[in-house]
């Protein structure tokens, strides 16, 4: 047999192979259903798949994915294509004016497997719930914030959640203050932790807020938020 006949069996070889020369099995696929709470589909949300374990590691160099996305179509329904072996959690979230709570910040999300060959795996329907949004006013009362012309250290606020401590994000400021938002389930009480390095801080009765003191906030469902406010009374 020549040398060209060899060749050619050797890569006739490996295109019959489900393992590539680089040694990486063909990937998997998770397919599911994204509700919204009244058992309609949510088109646009963002499904994500985040690792939990690797069935096997890979032979070759190229780094391994840990989080692969994709966006549900009009009738709710979503395909993450190419997953390597594994366990994966899935999470859905949506950023528009629905108020419906990311899946994994709040409870576990669903883990489905994916053998080292591929396959395919279906998530159980998520469904979001709605949330109600969490508002926190920083009233600048001192000035301090005018005082060093706004470059000076902002105050935290964050809550403790499944995934662990999340700080809110800033979502405003004006002359008297700043505002940090976020969405909570209903029907929970929150404890809003507030820290500040520079700063003391009081609650809306005018009780100083530190060594760990937290403000509880709760939401009946289905009942309007109201706005918290948190007082910077001046430097440490």
């Amino acid at each position: 047999m020549t040398s060209l006949n060899h060749i050619l069996c050797a890569l006739a070889f490996l295109a019959a192979s489900p393992v590539s020369a680089f040694g990486q099995a063909t990937g998997g696929e998770i397919t599911g259903l994204i509700l919204n709470p009244d058992g309609k589909p949510v088109e646009g949300a963002m499904v994500t798949a985040l690792i939990v374990s690797r069935m096997t590691p890979r032979q070759d160099s190229t780094p391994p994915p840990s989080v692969l996305a994709a966006t549900s179509a009009r009738n709710g329904t979503f395909t993450i294509s190419d997953v390597p072996g594994g366990s994966w959690k899935i999470c859905a979230e949506i950023h528009d004016q629905q108020l419906l709570l990311n899946t994994c910040r709040w409870a576990d999300g669903p883990v489905v497997k994916i053998t080292a060959g591929g396959g395919s795996a279906a998530v159980p329907a998520i469904r979001f719930q709605a949330g109600a949004k969490l508002h926190i006013r920083l009233a600048d009362d001192a000035g301090e914030f005018r005082k060093s012309g706004w470059s000076g250290e902002t105050p935290v606020f964050g809550i403790p959640m499944v995934s662990g401590f999340v700080a809110l994000p800033m979502v405003g400021s004006d002359a008297g203050g700043r505002d940090f938002e976020i969405l909570v389930p209903f029907g929970m009480t929150h404890r809003v932790m507030a820290m500040s390095k520079s700063y003391s801080l009081a609650d809306e009765k005018g009780a100083g807020l530190s060594g760990g003191i937290a403000i509880p906030v709760h939401f009946a469902e289905g009942s309007a938020p109201v706005p918290v406010t948190v007082h910077l009374t001046g430097k440490k």
